[in-house]
């Protein structure tokens, strides 16, 4: 609140030779809510923007709507795998190997494990007919239980489907010692 940036926006485009240029940075992560256009020649045009940086981009961060892969409702989840789709088509595009979805769910909600499981594994199967693997990271809804984490991967049991472990997203709250435990729990 209260910012004003001092520069003008950057273009998503510009992003792989920034990078480059001044962080010497040639990994690059992306996210979709950066994305003017949700398209796949979109995404190819960056992918040619990275190349030209002598970059390469790695991994997209997908949180549009909707993204609850962990509803009971069957014809919600079926949406959120589709959306889900679309996104890792446009994760080849761009050049990616991979693409982190959410988990969705709410905290008070019990999970179930067997749906999220199941809309996973086909996003495994069709990451691997495309050469994308999907990520579970622990971010938010029924992913902030490390347990939860493990065991989507566990059930799903496919090259196709890791996890993301991100060290910021552990509670605050949490001792040296509670975050060492939650990131071994999610990599067991």
């Amino acid at each position: 609140k209260g910012f004003a940036p001092s520069e003008p926006d950057l273009d998503l485009l510009d992003v792989p030779a920034l990078f480059v240029e001044k962080l010497r940075i040639r990994n690059v992560e992306v996210w979709s809510k950066h994305f003017p256009e949700q398209t796949v020649t979109y995404a190819a045009k960056l992918r040619l923007a990275a190349e030209k940086a002598g970059a390469r981009i790695i991994n997209v961060q997908f949180d549009e709507a909707p993204f609850d892969l962990s509803s009971s409702d069957r014809a919600k989840r079926k949406l959120c795998i589709e959306a889900t789709k679309k996104w890792m088509d446009i994760a080849t595009a761009c050049g990616a190997t991979s693409l982190r979805a959410n988990v969705g769910g709410k905290p008070n909600e019990e999970f179930d494990l067997a749906s999220t499981a199941d809309s996973f594994r086909q996003l495994a199967e069709y990451g691997g007919k495309i050469g994308v693997k999907i990520l579970v990271e622990n971010h938010g809804g029924h992913s902030g239980k490390a347990e939860n984490l493990a065991a989507i991967v566990r059930a799903v049991d496919s090259q196709s489907c890791r996890s993301l472990p991100d060290f910021g997203n552990v509670p605050a709250d949490f001792t040296t010692e509670q975050r060492v435990a939650f990131l071994n729990q999610m990599l067991s």
